[in-house]
């Protein structure tokens, strides 16, 4: 039964490996920009949003994003939510 629990639980890393690049791949597939979904009621100018792209590092390289994704994924650090402006985990 323990030799079970533990190959499961191996099994478990790279079943989040795939979720967490999924999830990543699939924000990144959405047309339009996560930032002009955060301020589309509001009046910014494209050279504003273009400037909380940069901010925000939509501009980086994809695998610097990943890993500042996975990064900030593993140290419990989700970041805003992109629809209210909220943290995701608000204590």
């Amino acid at each position: 039964m323990l030799k079970y629990a533990i190959k499961r639980t191996l099994l478990l890393i790279p079943t989040l490996i795939i979720i967490v690049t999924i999830v990543f791949c699939l924000i990144r597939l959405v047309p339009g920009s996560p930032v002009a979904g955060m301020v589309a009621n509001e009046d910014y100018t494209p050279e504003e949003i273009y400037q909380l792209e940069e901010e925000m590092g939509f501009h980086d390289p994809l695998w610097e994003q990943y890993i500042r994704y996975v990064g900030e994924i593993l140290s419990g650090d989700w970041g805003l939510s992109y629809s209210t402006s909220r943290p995701v985990f608000e204590n």
